[in-house]
């Protein structure tokens, strides 16, 4: 009686997981369909569909303003987003801070309507989530399923998706692409699928950290893929809507880091969620430039001690793939203690570095890590229902940052376990 009771307990699971699974991504399909003005103020609605329609009417002049936090107000597509958007508040300022070629890839959305298009926008997001999920789990002997799950209970996971941003394309679906074919022994396509984060820029150093540790090991086709790639997606860039409009953009990447210290400029702190830009916000305004400075020598030096770490794991292990399970973990949490473009929708990719953990035994064995990292995740979670559900004013980016500085320090002491087994 007992192993029969046990028999339909095991044969319901799968069923309670795809049931979790199908209602979480149903959130943002029931936010679009129950409040179509939710769609029309979302990162969706006002950034990447307003660019792909610029491109559509020829009008790709106006992707990139100048940038003054006065011009901003009546930029080209500032104004274009309001005659567009007849629930975008007037004191949203709407930018396109994406490099060209992206504009020119989703111009196809353009001919749907804002919804249909936001419906589209979202399934290849939870496509590409999917296939992250499964090439991570592949390696660890993980079900794919389970951790798909868990990922969709990891709150910034399903923030990027309601809020209709990119990074789970251009950031999760590249970066767990090239680690699986770099595990697998396919170091050239690993390089080139690294290459891929060029087109958001901030992440690029992410990139950096793993092909840099690649020719540590004297792995060169690692190396040689990622600047190939590079250079062709410079090239798409340049040519795509023209030398003129990547010139607007380089100029936007130039000051847009000013932008987010001035006052006039309206942005919601409270999703700035990285080391540099949380510091900042405590600085008084007439001080953020000087101490602006300072906080990059801050990031440098916490990037250098990074590669200083995965170099010498590397140079003391006789198969450096060996190690890479720990450098792809660094690097990930390495990012929000140095990006000053980090926003809370980005914390998406410490999901990657979950499974990279949970499904390697020499960082599973580490007790006291995994409940470290789970009572991050909770607090983490928590900070979004505080800004959403709760009062926006009480969520302080310092808050979370703390707790993100905290695992880093976490994953940073794991490093001797590392050296131990891996010593030549």
């Amino acid at each position: 009686m007992y192993k029969r009771k046990t028999t339909k307990l095991v044969a319901i699971g799968p069923v309670l997981l795809w049931l979790l699974i199908i209602l979480l991504l149903l959130t943002p399909v029931y936010c679009a369909l129950s409040n179509p003005a939710f769609v029309q103020v979302s990162d969706f609605g006002t950034t990447f569909y307003i660019a792909a329609r610029l491109v559509k009417e020829g009008k790709v002049s106006d992707l990139y303003p100048v940038l003054d936090s006065y011009m901003l107000h009546h930029s080209a597509f500032t104004t274009y987003s309001h005659q567009l958007l007849s629930s975008l508040p007037a004191s949203q300022i709407p930018l396109f801070q994406y490099p060209p070629l992206l504009a020119y890839l989703i111009e196809p959305i353009s001919y749907l309507s804002l919804q249909d298009a936001f419906f589209v926008w979202q399934f290849f997001s939870v496509l590409a989530l999917c296939l992250s999920i499964f090439l991570l789990a592949s390696l660890g002997s993980l079900n794919w399923i389970v951790c798909l799950a868990m990922s969709l209970l990891y709150l910034p996971i399903l923030h990027t998706l309601l809020t209709g941003q990119i990074g789970i394309i251009l950031i999760l679906l590249p970066l767990s692409l090239g680690y699986f074919l770099l595990m697998r022994g396919h170091s050239l396509a690993a390089g080139l699928a690294w290459s891929f984060l060029i087109l958001k820029i901030q992440f690029l150093p992410l990139a950096l950290l793993f092909v840099i540790t690649s020719l540590f090991a004297k792995n060169w086709r690692c190396a040689a893929g990622f600047a190939f790639g590079v250079i062709v997606l410079i090239m798409c860039n340049i040519f795509c809507l023209g030398k003129e409009t990547t010139h607007q953009w380089l100029q936007l990447l130039d000051t847009s880091e000013a932008l987010g210290i001035d006052p006039s400029y309206s942005c919601n702190t409270y999703l700035q969620t990285s080391l540099p830009r949380a510091l900042l916000q405590l600085v008084p305004h007439l001080l953020r430039t000087k101490w602006r400075i300072a906080l990059y020598f801050l990031a440098t030096g916490i990037v250098l001690h990074a590669f200083y770490t995965c170099a010498q794991l590397v140079k003391k292990t006789k198969d450096y793939l060996s190690v890479m399970p720990y450098c792809f973990v660094l690097g990930i949490f390495l990012m929000p203690m140095i990006s000053p473009h980090l926003f809370f929708y980005d914390l998406s990719i410490l999901v990657l570095a979950g499974i990279v953990i949970y499904g390697e035994p020499r960082f599973r064995a580490d007790h006291d890590l995994i409940r470290d990292l789970l009572i991050g995740w909770f607090f983490i979670d928590i900070y979004l229902v505080l800004f959403v559900f709760i009062n926006p004013q009480l969520a302080q980016p310092i808050i979370p940052v703390a707790i993100l500085a905290w695992l880093y320090l976490r994953i940073l002491k794991a490093r001797r376990t590392w050296l131990i087994n891996n010593v030549e």
